[in-house]
């Protein structure tokens, strides 16, 4: 969906700035047709959204904002205590001792796109005292290779497990309901693909669970936020 907002704009110089998403319906594998909608575009900034269907059936709606960097004095820009991970102060390890999300877990075809490796918690069935976790991610360079942008850092912001599981040991579903993305960078720049994504839900409660994501490159650059709010789905008694 974001792919497609971004050809709607049809502007280099105007680059996604937030980007949501509510998932509406589970869809099934296959292709699907996205319909976009330019709402407004002004001197700065470029409104957008767009629905995502299969056949009838209406699966998610998205909004965006577009805009090219605004120049600013320099008291009003600030960095107030956001500072990159302690384990990112380089490149991954190489060669990489790559950890599966889920060791001993189910295969979810989605996973075999990525190559990670565990930097932040401990990888289920294992119990942390926080639900925190993350490490390093890239697209897996046996599909070919990919260059680092927005719309790749907008699929890392939900590639990891949610970090619910590192507090219960239950299988439950966590679908999404909405997710949130606030890019940070203009450009996407980053060494060899890699990219270090830290994920932290603080409550749960009443069914429902957060979930805030951090996206750096190997320089240590924040390049997007994430919030996320999902279901806590029981499995059938």
């Amino acid at each position: 969906m974001l792919r497609a907002l971004t050809s709607a704009v049809d502007d280099g110089a105007r680059v996604p700035r937030s980007f949501v998403t509510h998932y509406l319906s589970p869809p099934a594998e296959g292709p699907a047709q996205v319909q976009t909608t330019i709402e407004r575009v002004g001197r700065q900034l470029s409104f957008v959204a767009a629905k995502m269907f299969q056949g009838p059936k209406l699966l998610a709606t998205s909004s965006a904002v577009f805009a090219a960097p605004v120049v600013v004095p320099d008291e009003a820009a600030f960095n107030d205590g956001i500072s990159p991970p302690v384990l990112l102060d380089g490149p991954p390890p190489d060669p990489l001792e790559e950890v599966p999300m889920v060791p001993g877990g189910p295969d979810i075809p989605m996973r075999r796109r990525y190559q990670t490796q565990w930097a932040i918690g401990v990888p289920p069935p294992n119990l942390g005292r926080s639900g925190e976790l993350g490490g390093w991610i890239r697209l897996n360079p046996a599909d070919g290779g990919y260059s680092p942008d927005h719309i790749l850092v907008a699929a890392l912001t939900d590639a990891w497990i949610p970090p619910i599981f590192t507090r219960i040991r239950m299988m439950v579903g966590i679908p999404t309901i909405d997710l949130t993305i606030h890019f940070r960078a203009r450009r996407i720049e980053t060494t060899d693909g890699w990219f270090f994504t830290r994920f932290v839900s603080r409550m749960s409660a009443e069914g429902f669970v957060e979930e805030d994501g951090e996206v750096w490159n190997t320089a240590g650059q924040l390049v997007a936020h994430s919030r996320q709010l999902s279901m806590v789905l029981m499995p059938p008694s």
